[in-house]
This record gives C-alpha cells, structure tokens and sequence, in this order.
C-alpha cells in the first residue's frame, strides 16, 4: 500500500510586468492613498489589471476587486481600519487560491503590486452594475442560484464581455496563458 501523498503538478508562472491596482476615487479616499502613476494602454498579461472598488452592501462593507479583461471579482471583507498592505495581501492570497483552484492549477508571481489611476468606462460600469446586483439580491437565496455572493457575480453575464459569465472567461485566459507562458 502506498501511503505517499498524492501530488499536484502546477505550472509557476513568473510576470516581467508589475500588476496594477487601479484605484476608484471611493476606494483611495478609504484607503487613504493617492495613486500617482496611470495605468499601462495595454498590459501584457490579462492577470496584470485589477480595479479596486469600497462598496456597500448587505450584510457589511466590501471591497469589490475586478480584473479588467474578464470582469472575474473577488469580494473582501472591509473595515474601517483597512490600509494598503491588508487590502493587497487579502487579495493576493484570493487570487493565489483561485489560480491554484483553477483548472490546471498553477502559480503566477508579478513583479510587484502596484496603485495606479485609469477609468475603463465599460469595467466600471460592469462594476457598478455587480454593486446593484448584490444590493437587490441581499437577503434573498431564492433570487440568486449560487452559494454566494462572490459566485454570483462571478457566474451573472455582462455586455462587457460580451455576455460571457466573468468565470468562465476567466478561465478561458487562464488556459490560453498555461498554453503560451509568458517570456521574461
């Protein structure tokens, strides 16, 4: 009998590029931060931009953290006290765990987490839109078929993808990285 633990192979992919929190005008404001550079036309990777959103909700206050090509959120706890590194180390274990979630697992180390200003228009609207969304679904399991909030935006289509569900394109990018990794 073999008693050994079974073994995941995973892929770790190492970005040339720094990843960029876009910071909203509400969420700098809480995190009390003002981010100087703009953001980059065009970044090499999918996983190189995110939007960071304070919002309000049912039960609590969140932070509402969007990846700008596939419109895949992670919803963080939110509080007061927050400041910078809590908020970027709550989403940089979230992102961790989904990479190594997803489907084949795999590692992706950027260069260094970085605020930056932008305002992708459709991305905010998509933002705004998921906001609204919580707010009407808050309380009522029966109006939302997912487990969780999180899920549920994750799985609700959105014209800014097309009216792909933010996982699933997600994981379609995912999938094109793992096949074409990216060169150094």
């Amino acid at each position: 009998m073999n008693l050994s633990r079974p073994t995941t192979e995973f892929q770790i992919v190492l970005c040339p590029q720094n990843l960029e929190l876009l910071c909203s005008a509400r969420a700098a404001r809480a995190l009390k931060v003002k981010p100087s550079a703009a953001a980059a036309p065009q970044p090499g990777c999918f996983l190189c931009q995110w939007r960071i959103e304070a919002a309000r909700g049912h039960p609590g206050d969140y932070w509402l953290v969007t990846n700008l090509p596939t419109l895949f959120s992670f919803l963080l706890a939110r509080t007061r006290a927050d400041r910078l590194p809590a908020v970027l180390a709550a989403f940089n274990t979230r992102l961790n765990f989904a990479l190594l979630g997803a489907d084949p697992p795999f590692q992706w180390r950027p260069k260094e987490i970085v605020l930056v200003r932008g305002n992708p228009r459709a991305v905010i609207g998509s933002m705004n839109d998921m906001v609204g969304l919580l707010e009407r679904t808050a309380g009522r399991p029966d109006w939302a078929p997912a487990k969780d909030d999180e899920d549920f935006i994750n799985i609700t289509p959105f014209s800014a993808i097309n009216w792909d569900h933010p996982r699933h394109r997600f994981q379609t990018e995912l999938q094109k990285l793992v096949d074409h990794p990216l060169s150094p």
